[in-house]
């Protein structure tokens, strides 16, 4: 018994994973690209964080970025 290939393989075009156009992805929503950041902290920091994060109305990344970029330019 023989299998018929779908229309793309009859044509010769090859089957690829989706994202392959040019600027295909979601884009920075400043335009600079994150990456993640993992790392453990104690209990007392990480609420102390979280308060920053609240009172300021920004995300814990935005509060990191605000404690080390005075750090980076120093």
């Amino acid at each position: 018994m023989t299998v018929k290939n779908s229309l793309k393989m009859e044509k010769g075009l090859t089957m690829s994973r989706g994202g392959s156009r040019a600027g295909a992805g979601r884009k920075a929503k400043d335009g600079v690209a994150k990456v993640q950041l993992s790392c453990k902290v104690s209990p007392e920091v990480l609420a102390l964080l979280r308060d920053m994060a609240t009172a300021s109305g920004c995300s814990l990344g935005k509060v990191i970025e605000n404690i080390v970029k005075p750090l980076q330019e120093e």
